[in-house]
């Protein structure tokens, strides 16, 4: 048995179709949420080509009851697939797991990897990445429904497709070496963590104890350290990848070139004071750690003055009148004052780039929407309605 080109060890494929019909039931229902998935889109096409025209509140208000009972169904129907996809992992444990415990009894620290690559397994087979999974076979339905509705609406969801593949395959590419070779130094970590448990005992008579500490922590710090880095470069294409389905969706919802536009404005600017709260925080601390410096110096002097009669004691509070200015001037020199520059070059460089892209949508709503909106009004004055 293969799954996306990958075969199966005999005893994962055998489990694995015995949680086939779990996984039958859970694509039939991403294909009901990928057809609700559509609501949103077909209620503003409907509010701008019924309500706005006529001011029918009536109209208005039982299409956004059925936009209200559609995205309930889909959440429910999103709780059950999810709710299939775990059983589906349940049942794959309770017919793989008995099976890697006996070899790992028999096989010793490479069976309790198995073990532990299995559970990774199945926790992602009841994970929304799962779920998520499930949904890509069902887009091709999905742009050719845009397109019956709207145009323009399948070309945006054809874009919007791309660069969110674009954009995956460019996190994949730039994290997927960082993340296996950390992967496989905290496999290392763990196969020698539990090596050394089982010598405990000859650990502590030996007196290594405090030495295979420090060198279990330090296998653990390099991977934990590459993880991390992985994760902070996903994250940049995460944070790109969420802003640009924002700003497509408010693009398929707009009414006009200028709504999209204030929307625009009105997101960068919200997120340029966020931005600015942070770098103002970090101003502050960089302006007020020298004089807070001073305050710890002048306390230490207080101290050392009331001890004047006691030479043995004057040592300790002469220390920290002379050490707190320089902790005060270190804190905002290396600490807080470079954090606030790293901040502001960080948020002007986003700020810059959705800057341009949301001038590349704002002309492309320009462009189409109001020639769209032109053309309506032209026929509301041929027809005379």
């Amino acid at each position: 048995m293969q799954i996306a080109g990958i075969r199966l060890p005999p005893l994962l494929a055998r489990a694995a179709r015995e949680c086939r019909p779990h996984v039958v039931a859970a694509g039939v229902f991403s294909l009901c949420i990928n057809l609700l998935y559509l609501a949103p889109a077909i209620y503003m096409l409907q509010v701008y080509d019924r309500v706005v025209p006529t001011g029918g509140v009536a109209t208005l208000a039982f299409i956004t009851l059925a936009l209200a009972i559609a995205l309930l169904s889909l959440s429910a129907l999103d709780s059950v697939r999810l709710r299939l996809l775990v059983r589906a992992s349940l049942r794959l444990d309770a017919l793989v797991t008995p099976k890697l415990m006996k070899r790992a009894l028999s096989q010793g620290p490479s069976g309790a990897q198995a073990i532990r690559d299995f559970d990774t397994v199945r926790t992602t087979i009841a994970s929304p990445a799962a779920a998520a999974l499930l949904d890509v076979p069902w887009l091709p339905i999905f742009i050719i429904v845009s397109f019956l509705l709207h145009f323009w609406i399948g070309v945006l969801a054809i874009v919007s497709a791309g660069v969110m593949l674009a954009l995956a395959w460019a996190n994949q590419r730039l994290t997927r070496p960082v993340m296996e070779q950390a992967t496989a130094t905290l496999a290392s970590a763990h196969n020698w963590t539990q090596a050394a448990s089982v010598q405990s005992d000859a650990v502590r008579a030996l007196g290594m104890h405090s030495r295979i500490v420090d060198r279990g922590l330090r296998r653990r710090s390099s991977a934990v350290t590459q993880l991390a880095l992985a994760q902070f470069a996903g994250s940049k294409f995460t944070a790109a990848g969420r802003f640009l389905r924002q700003a497509m969706r408010k693009l398929a919802e707009a009414s006009s070139s200028d709504a999209f536009t204030r929307w625009a404005n009105e997101s960068l600017e919200a997120r340029a004071r966020r931005h600015g709260a942070n770098v103002t925080f970090w101003r502050d601390v960089a302006d007020a750690a020298p004089a807070m410096g001073m305050c710890a110096t002048v306390l230490g002097l207080v101290r050392m003055f009331a001890h004047m009669t006691d030479p043995a004691l004057i040592g300790a509070p002469m220390a920290t009148a002379l050490v707190a200015t320089l902790w005060g001037i270190l804190l905002a020199n290396l600490i807080a004052g470079p954090v606030a520059d790293r901040l502001e070059r960080l948020s002007e460089a986003e700020l810059a780039w959705q800057r341009r892209t949301l001038d590349h949508f704002s002309a492309l709503a320009r462009s189409e929407l109001d020639h769209a909106q032109g053309l309506q009004r032209q026929l509301k004055r041929s027809y005379g309605t």
